[in-house]
Order: C-alpha cells, then structure tokens, then sequence
C-alpha cells in the first residue's frame, strides 16, 4: 500500500447500524466494530484527559479485529506509517473511559505499534514490538476518545488482531496491587503440560487472592511449546473464545499479560491449540471495594518514556548485562506519582545478545522466582508489566541475559490525592465515608468490647503509628472497648495525616451519610431516641457527617443547643406531645456530662415559673429554649409551657374545624364541648434570678376559632382525663424566637394554627401572621393581620415547625401532615404591604408529607440546614444556597431527630470533643 494515498475502508455495521456482520472466519465470530485505515499523518489534538478507571468488567474476550480475514472491516494489512481507526461505540458501554485489548501484530520484520486516543496526538512510545513472521502479542489498556475511537499507529506494514477482554467503568471492584507470585506451573512435580484443545481449570489459592476476587491481574508464560500456537485465558465456565492472549513459536517460552475474569472459586480456565507448559504469575486483582476507607484506581497515562538503555534516558548509556539488576524511580515524572502504589509498564527487551527473561519488583523485595518479560535473539518483545512500587518509589530490573530495556509508563494504581495509604479498612461498618482530609470516624462495635481489625496499606515511603506504637502495612488488631478512641497518625516526610476511630456502641443509630457537596465548616447538634429502635444519645457531628462527640442519656432528649457561655441544655422528653411535668425541666450539661447549676427553683433543672396567685398549674414544655442576650432579661431565658386550662368552651369550633383535622389523621378530636378540657400555650421571659418578669398567653391574643388543625390527646395519664373526652391542644406552640432588632419582639410558630406569627412584646399583641385563618390584612392594619402570600403553590405552611426570622425573610419547615404533598423547608420576604413572597422551596425528595417535628436554618453563607421530622428520611440534609445538596444524614432502618442546629467551627475545640465524647450524661431524671 502507497503510504501517500489515503487508505479509508468503512465496516458495513457503519452504513448499516442495525446489521451485525458475522466474521468471515472459521470461527464464525460476531462482531460490530467498525475499523478503518487512513495513511496520512493525523493532526495532533489536544492531549488525552487521564481519568482514575474504577471497576473492571471482564468478558469472555471479544475479537473485534481481524485484517486476515476482514473482521471489523478491514481485509488487508495495514501500511507502514498508516493508522486502524477502531470505534468502539457498539462494543463498549458509553461510560467506560478505558478498555482491555489484547493486540497480536503479524509483521515481516522487526517493528512496533502505538495505541492511542484519536482526538489526541500520538505519543512517542510503543505498545507492541513486532517479531519477523512470528505473531506477536501484548495487552494495551486503551481510551477511547469522545467519539469512541481508538486509533493504532503502525510503523510497518502488518496483519493486526484486536480482541477486546473488558472494561473500566463506575462499578464496585477496586485493583489491588500484590508482589508477584506465582500460582501455577505445569513444570512442577506432579504437573503436566496442557493437552491440545483442552481446557484447564486453574484455582488462584485464597492466600494469594481474596475469595470474592473477580478478575486476577496476570502474566502468563509458555515454555516448551511442541509447536506453534496460541493460548487463550478466560473465566472458568465461559465457552473457550475465539481469540488469543498469547502466541508463541515451537520450543521457546514467552510471556504477556492479561487481566482474566474469573469463575466459581477464583478459577480462571486456559487452552491451547498445541502441547505446552504454562506458568501463571499473580500481580494482583480486582475485587469489591472494602466499605471504607481509599482505594486506589488505575490512572492511564498516553504514556511515558522513563528508560531506555540505547540512548541512555533514565539511566546508563549501556545495555543491561547477564545477570544484572538495576533500580529506577519510573513516577518521579508521571502525574500522580506521589499517591501511586504500583505501575503499569510497557517494557521492551531490545537487541537481546541471547534467550533470556526480565524480573520486574520493588527494590525492597527479594527477587521472586517469577518472570515479567521473556525473549529470544535477537527479536525484541514487548509485555505490559504491572509492579508494586518498593518503600522508597522504585521497581528492579534484573536481566537473566544481555539486553538494551526500554520502559513506558502506562498507568498508575493511585489513591486519592492526598492520601497516604492505598488502605484502610476495617471489618465493621464505619461512617463516614472516608476522604484524605477527614479526621474523625465512628466505628461500629460489638457489645462491651471488639477484636478490631485494620488492614492497612501504606504508599511507599509513609509510615504509621496506632495509638503512638509503630505499625506495619499488614492486618493490625485491637481488642478495644465500647466509646475507646484509636489514633492512628500516617506520615511521610513532612506530610502527616491523623485519623480518630471511635468505637460506637452496639445500639448507636446506624447512619447513611452521603456528602456530594462540601458544606462550610461547622458543628450540628441533634439529639437521637425518641420512638426508633436505637439507644438514646445527644450528638455533636462535625461538617462530614462523623459523630465526633456524643454521650448516652437514660432517657429521650430534644431540643439540643448550644449557650454562649459554652455549656448546652437539652430537655427530657416532658411528655407525649407537650411538657405535663411541672417538676421536670431543661437540664444545662457540660460537655464531659455533668450538670451545671441553674437558678432555678429545681436547682440543676430549668423550669417555667408559677406566676404569683395563678390557680394554674405551669409546666415547661419541650419545644424549645431560647437563651436571652439583649433588654432587662439578658442573662436569663425565654421557655414556653402549656398549662391545663378547665373547663374551657370549645363548641365554636365545631363550625369551623372540619375534614381532615377530625378524622382520619386525628380521630376522636371532633366535636367539641361547652366544658371542653383545653391546654394553652404560654410564653415566659425569666431573668438570670429565676424571677418571671414578662409573659405572653395564647388564649388572651388568638381567637380559638383560628384554630385550623386542634388535636385531642385521650392517653395523657397524668391529666386523669374522662374516657373518650381527653385534652385539646388548641395552639400547640413549637417554636420561639426572639427577635434581636432592639424590640424583643417573639415569632412564634404554631402547628395547630398553620401558621408563624409576631408578638409585639411591649403591647403583647400579634402583629402579623403567614398562613392560619387570621383575618387578611387590610390597608392600615398594624395587628392581627394574615399576610397574603405570592407565588406559593401550596398558598402557604400547613403544620409548619422551627419558623426563624432574618431581617425581612421568614423561613420554616412545613410538615403538611395530613396531606398528599410533600414536606418542604420554605422561605418568603415580608413585603410591608399586606403580602409575603414566597423566596424557594425544597421539596422532601420522596414526595410525601411527614407528621412532626423539623427544623429550617439558613447558614451565614447561605446555605440551608433541614432537619426533615418524623418520619422521613434523610433525618437532615444541607443544601447550598442554590437548593444543591451538599450533606445528609439518614438513620436506617428508621428514626428521627427532633432538631438539628449548627453552629460556628471556633464554637467547639475538636480535641475536647474527642477527649470528652462517649459515656453516659449524669443526673438527668
């Protein structure tokens, strides 16, 4: 073929997608691939993007190349200097940014091919050397560009076959480099060669793969051969396919590499079409990614030259000698080699002065008594090579007879940037997920104490120690008790990262955390136990979803926040929907889980006051606890309470509140009785004596027939209620805000009224309202005035939690409970006017309405904290300020959080929080 004129053959399967072509061979192959060749110089593009290839797919190898007989399209050789278009779009899926090829080049004379991406420039390194007249092979992983084409430059004139054995892709496997090791060779004692045209069944031992391994990394070697041939590698109970991994000539031994799928009990089957001797050596393997913790991904690279002994790159200007070894660094100059584990070589023995082989290991190792690379004089022979890296990045070289190396680098098996172990695993669950720059875990543990065991692979170069001793790479096991904190610290030169593993109690909530964002620093609080299957704790976590600090409590707690002075108070549960214990209140803990002591007539609890001469009798309710900081009462705090008021005529509303706010959802609260048994909701400000000095009734402010959605409890013992008749929680108030503007003004949120309102706290009247049935605002209406909403779907909140005011934006959790909408953190401008813009929505993405509870923070910079309320899951998730999601949180199989709030990173010293974590709060009643 004319290397000026331009060559291009197109596969009939182009014309035609939707015809399969069956190949004209004996084999009858199918195949789609559509390859052309074109003998003009291809203009450079720019260069190839090196993705990280995560799972490998093994097939049963697929021929989608045959020049000899035009299988993929094209039925001559392919000129010197000309160039195979390979499009792998029908072959391979679209998500797969790198393939498995085996290549077997047939050539005249001694010659070499590259494999590249299309779109990108031809490298100056090779993947394949050819032999005269003798088929030669290799494997070449390869990336097809954006249109799904790889190309394959050959320098001479040659029959090419191309045979496709898998793919990377998303998937669950991860590479694991080993030291090589051979696994099978039929010269041992006992062993026989293979038998022509019968399969044989090799079993990797589990003490070199792990049972759950699904393709083995490996270089096969034939030795003796009776004859010509080929030999083919496949999965165990696979048909043998019609292609080869290897060809070889009578009499010599001859290697390549080959990543092979595996079958039942880590078998990888072999067959060749004449007598001889196969030696198989493991370099390493895929297998499902351990739970936790990096793994490393194979980073393809279009190549780079890093030695050659004919021109002295990377070493002497001389060719190795008989029996020589030689060290190199092959990443100094590749990119990611600071994190690489291994290599992926393409190694060429030039010019050999005889029949020998090539050993390639980590300089630390001995010499395994296996080999990378064998030849015969004076042909060159080329073997992709797969090698571990030694402690200080170098891999040996030893030549068995002379010969000149050239070595390419192809790829390395990186793990993630940063990191300095290519492993950390355990045999629990661990959360979160890990990132290099994550410190704190929390481990799941056995009851009362755990053998724990760590696998552990450092990079080269680092060094480990746990809990201040020295560790190796290797299994490290610890017997360690419930809530104990392991230290492990990673370094290497300057570089040091340190890890916390908590070992969690056996009842702590089981947590899924996914984290696609990257929420600002900071500190949530939470507290679990209410209603779920997990035990009790209260929860400091930190901006990745890890449990940096927690402590048990003897019973559920809501409400968990943080004071100014830097203690934090949090409430037993007080009751069954609101507080009925006038003798329990809010407790005011360390972070080490003792109690402080508090003015209060309870002394280490916080309680509501009775007022002077009130016939009443005051509870504190649970719903919230607002630390005041500005006016007479800073210093003290605002605390809400629900007394029981008797009798209390409720029939107005038997005209008003109807459907679903009787029957199904609340069954039993209509109707409503002239000496209806009623809880109020009250608000009272306190000063830093224990003394009442302001407070706020619902009853006196809010008509009753605003009421939309009253509940009627009939199981609250302590109110001795009559059968069938119970107590009506008119208002239910569950959330407080004091307004730091100056007036000291209150929004208060209100579930049983649908809406969040203001209080005036000086006139004690309530100036506005967003949803509720408060009549709408007219011109010149300053109290009592429901806003107009704008532009809201859902025409404002019903059972809405957690309303917070910022300037002149409302936000809130709306539950919708009883409803086929969804649950949704929404925000509205108050617009002066009479009216409330809706500002966005987040919508719960399983598209139900929960029944409870929730929270809405907006973060300094704009991002927005929720806490979704019973039922729904995730419990709580952060969203940036666009609605992205950047961090959630969900409890499995279920559970909940009453509240989740998150405060500045300078609030808490994470090393306090490590030192204090774990164990059971004291004094709580």
């Amino acid at each position: 073929m004319n290397r000026r004129t331009r060559c291009v053959v197109v596969a009939l399967a182009t014309l035609f997608p939707s015809v399969i072509l069956a190949a004209a061979s004996p084999s009858g192959i199918v195949q789609a691939a559509a390859a052309s060749v074109g003998c003009e110089p291809l203009p450079a593009g720019p260069a190839a993007g090196a993705p990280r290839l995560e799972s490998y797919t093994a097939i049963n190898p697929q021929r989608l190349v045959d020049t000899r007989n035009n299988i993929g399209g094209w039925g001559t050789t392919i000129g010197a200097g000309c160039t195979m278009r390979v499009n792998l779009a029908a072959d391979v899926p679209a998500n797969a940014p790198a393939v498995s090829l085996a290549l077997t080049a047939i050539a005249d004379g001694r010659d070499y091919l590259t494999v590249y991406p299309c779109a990108s420039g031809r490298p100056d390194t090779s993947n394949l050397n050819t032999r005269p007249g003798i088929p030669t092979p290799n494997v070449v992983v390869a990336m097809p560009d954006v249109n799904r084409e790889i190309c394959i430059f050959s320098h001479g004139t040659v029959h090419l076959i191309v045979d496709l054995a898998g793919w990377w892709s998303e998937g669950p496997d991860r590479f694991a480099s080993i030291a090589p090791v051979r696994a099978y060779d039929t010269r041992r004692p006992g062993g026989s060669p293979l038998a022509r045209f019968v399969v044989r069944e090799i079993q990797i031992p589990s003490s070199i793969i792990p049972a759950n391994a699904t393709a083995a990394v490996v270089n096969l070697t034939v030795d003796r051969a009776q004859g010509a041939g080929y030999l083919a590698a496949f999965p165990c109970g696979q048909p043998a396919p019609p292609s080869s991994n290897l060809n070889f000539i009578a009499g010599e031994a001859r290697a390549v590499a080959a990543i092979v799928g595996l079958g039942p009990g880590s078998t990888m089957c072999v067959m060749s079409d004449v007598a001889v001797d196969v030696i198989v050596d493991v370099n390493g393997y895929y297998a499902p990614a351990p739970q936790f913790g990096p793994t490393a991904d194979l980073q393809p690279l279009s190549g780079t030259r890093v030695v050659d002994t004919r021109n002295g790159i990377g070493g002497p200007l001389a060719p190795f000698q008989a029996g020589e070894t030689r060290q190199i660094d092959p990443v100094a100059l590749v990119p990611g080699g600071a994190e690489a584990s291994s290599v992926m070589l393409n190694v060429i023995a030039a010019n050999p002065r005889g029949n020998g082989y090539l050993s390639i290991y980590p300089c630390s190792s001995s010499r395994p008594e296996v080999s990378s690379l064998n030849f015969t004089a004076p042909a060159e022979a080329t073997n992709l090579v797969a090698v571990e890296l030694a402690a200080d990045r170098s891999i040996c070289i030893y030549a068995f007879a002379a010969t000149d190396v050239v070595v390419d680098v192809f790829g390395v098996m990186a793990a993630p940037v940063g990191s300095l172990a290519g492993r950390i695993s355990f045999g629990k669950s661990v959360v979160p997920e890990y990132t290099p720059t994550g410190p704190d875990y929390g481990v799941y543990c056995d009851a009362g104490s755990t053998s724990l065991s760590m696998q552990l692979d450092l990079l080269p170069g680092a060094s480990a120690t746990l809990d201040g001793a020295p560790v190796s790479s290797g299994v490290v096991t610890r017997q360690v008790a419930t809530d104990q904190l392991l230290t492990l610290a990673l370094t290497r030169g300057a570089d040091v990262k340190t890890y916390y593993f908590r070992c969690l109690p056996a009842d702590f909530p089981t947590l899924d955390v996914q984290r696609p964002g990257n929420p600002a620093p900071g500190w949530y609080l939470t507290t679990f136990g209410i209603n779920q299957p997990s035990g009790r704790f209260s929860v400091i976590f930190d901006n990745r979803g890890a449990p940096v600090w927690y402590k048990r409590t003897p019973v559920p707690m809501l409400d968990f926040k943080r004071l100014s002075n830097g203690s934090m108070v949090y409430v037993p549960q007080l009751g069954q929907a609101f507080g009925v214990d006038p003798l329990r209140g809010y407790l005011n803990t360390t972070l080490g889980g003792t109690l402080s002591p508090s003015v209060s007539p309870n002394g280490e609890i916080l309680t509501v006051v009775n007022p002077p001469g009130d016939p009443l009798t005051y509870p504190t309710d649970q719903h919230d606890y607002v630390e005041l900081l500005e006016g007479p009462s800073a210093g003290g705090r605002a605390m809400l309470s629900y007394p029981l008021v008797e009798p209390h005529d409720l029939t107005e509303l038997n005209a008003t509140v109807t459907g679903a706010a009787c029957a199904p959802l609340n069954p039993g609260t209509c109707p409503f009785f002239a000496d209806d048994r009623m809880v109020d909701g009250v608000i009272q400000e306190i000063d830093a004596n224990g003394a009442l000095i302001w407070d706020w009734r619902a009853s006196d402010h809010i008509p009753d027939e605003l009421a939309t959605f009253p509940n009627r409890f009939t199981n609250i013992t302590q109110y001795n209620t009559p059968p069938g008749r119970g107590v009506v929680d008119l208002h239910h108030l569950n959330a407080l805000q004091r307004i730091e503007d100056g007036s000291g003004d209150y929004l208060v949120t209100a579930r049983h009224l649908d809406s969040a309102f203001r209080v005036d706290r000086a006139t004690k009247d309530v100036e506005w309202y967003i949803g509720g049935a408060a009549p709408l605002c007219v011109s010149g209406a300053s109290i009592e005035c429901k806003l107009s909403t704008i532009g809201d779907p859902f025409g404002g909140p019903l059972r809405p939690h957690d309303a917070r005011i910022n300037g002149n934006v409302v936000t809130m959790m709306d539950n919708r409970a009883g409803t086929n909408q969804a649950s949704r953190a929404v925000a509205y401008r108050l617009n002066g006017d009479g009216t409330a813009t809706m500002l966005w929505q987040i919508l719960h993405p399983s598209g139900i309405s929960g029944g409870t509870l929730g929270s809405v923070r907006v973060q300094p910079d704009g991002s927005i904290l929720v806490g979704w309320g019973a039922p729904l899951q995730p419990m709580s998730a952060e969203y940036d300020a666009s609605g992205k999601l950047m961090l959630s949180i969900a409890q499995t199989p279920f559970g909940f959080s009453y509240r989740i709030v998150k405060y500045p990173i300078t609030d808490f010293d994470v090393n306090q929080l490590r030192a204090t974590a774990g164990g059971t709060a004291a004094g709580h009643p």
